[in-house]
């Protein structure tokens, strides 16, 4: 008799065997229980590793973090494979906001653990440390205007088997030493 009160809120079950498998709630906590989700791919929840995946058969497969807010420095993130070389996985951002979250490289981990970042380190109220492996030397290069000259570019050196400390310049085309403290 008459038409129902509107509802302010919905829900989706599926369920198998009496348990809920998928359940979507608009007022509330939604989710999937056991088995995957697949999103071009056979499985995009990987249940047997707990992992999250993303497969794609494209140069740059990745996720996207975007924010529609209006603020000038707000800017879209995004984690990518493969985008900038085959085995990197790259972290980029946007240059401006409301942009596609590819068009700058924050920092890419290559497939031999090798890590480019772009932009500025900072180590607040801790240490920042650079290990040679056994046997090995260890190098801090300091390159000014992107290193497009060979005057740009000098090392602070530890020499492994006296453990010397020097400092080298790249003025000529090849390292030579210019200080040398034991």
């Amino acid at each position: 008799s008459g038409t129902p009160a509107p509802v302010d809120q919905g829900y989706l079950r599926m369920k198998s065997g009496g348990t809920n498998k998928i359940a979507l709630h608009t007022a509330g906590d939604s989710y999937i229980a056991g088995g995957g989700l697949s999103v071009n791919t056979a499985s995009l929840l990987e249940s047997t590793y707990t992992q999250f995946e993303v497969k794609q058969s494209s140069d740059a497969t990745g996720i996207a973090l975007t924010s529609a807010n209006s603020n000038s420095d707000a800017r879209n993130w995004g984690l990518f494979t493969n985008y900038s070389a085959w085995g990197s996985l790259d972290f980029r951002y946007s240059s401006g906001n409301n942009n596609t979250p590819r068009t700058n490289l924050a920092l890419a981990l290559t497939k031999d653990g090798d890590a480019t970042l772009s932009g500025e380190f900072r180590v607040n109220g801790g240490q920042a440390s650079i290990y040679g492996a056994e046997g090995s030397d260890s190098i801090l290069e300091l390159n000014s205007d992107e290193a497009d000259d060979n005057a740009d570019r000098w090392q602070m050196y530890v020499f492994n088997t006296n453990n010397y400390l020097k400092w080298r310049h790249y003025g000529t085309g090849s390292w030579v030493d210019r200080l040398w403290l034991s």
